[in-house]
């Protein structure tokens, strides 16, 4: 399991413990050793999904900051999958997410969306957010 992998289970192991304890202590399946759960893998699909509805007009399908509405925003929206975002980790993405860019004292213009969504979908979309990274890191890299 490369550096970047490793992170990526650890962070979201701690998102859905995280989650089970903001769904009123309900228990979430763990993880098994040769795979993501299924609680996982909908918690991956309900953050896309919610990443398509919320984030992606700004911030683009792979994050990058190059979504339709982003060359009229200034500043322009953060590059979800670099590295300055991706080593937050998964506390920092889901209150960066949840309070917005003013709501955490930082330039830009991004909303809270803390009122929006609710916690375990905050968490789910900050979960998506950190596998743009591990997305980023896996793409081949062309040589000249």
């Amino acid at each position: 399991m490369t550096g970047i992998s490793a992170r990526l289970a650890v962070a979201i192991g701690g998102l859905v413990c995280l989650a089970a304890a903001c769904e009123g202590g309900q228990k979430q399946p763990e993880p098994s050793a040769t795979g993501p759960s299924t609680t996982t893998l909908l918690d991956h699909a309900e953050g896309r999904e919610l990443y398509v509805r919320w984030c992606i007009a700004c911030h683009g399908d792979r994050g990058r900051g190059d979504g339709i509405t982003a060359s009229r925003l200034a500043p322009p929206p953060a590059d979800l999958a670099s590295p300055r975002i991706q080593d937050l980790g998964p506390d920092e993405v889901a209150a960066r997410v949840s309070g917005g860019a003013t709501g955490m004292g930082l330039a830009g213009v991004m909303p809270a969306w803390g009122h929006t969504l609710g916690p375990y979908q905050v968490l789910a979309v900050s979960s998506y957010v950190l596998s743009l990274g591990a997305a980023e890191a896996q793409e081949p890299q062309v040589q000249p």
